[in-house]
């Protein structure tokens, strides 16, 4: 199980929220964070995200290629 969290920002290509994986080197600062907990993939964290209220989410392209749309 890996720890993910949400960006609460935008600033990024794709003007999304962006999940990250624990360890990744876009690891938000933690005021611009929110954790999300561990799951097993970064689908569940995505959807976690989602269910918390983040529209336009999307997954780290480097650190959750699997869950990487736009």
């Amino acid at each position: 199980m890996d720890k993910y969290c949400v960006c609460k920002t935008t600033e990024n290509p794709g003007g999304n929220h962006e999940v990250h994986k624990e360890g990744c080197q876009w690891w938000p600062l933690p005021e611009n964070r929110e954790d999300l907990g561990e799951f097993s993939s970064c689908h569940g964290a995505v959807q976690e995200a989602k269910n918390r209220g983040y529209s336009n989410v999307d997954g780290c392209k480097d650190c959750c290629p699997d869950c990487h749309n736009k």
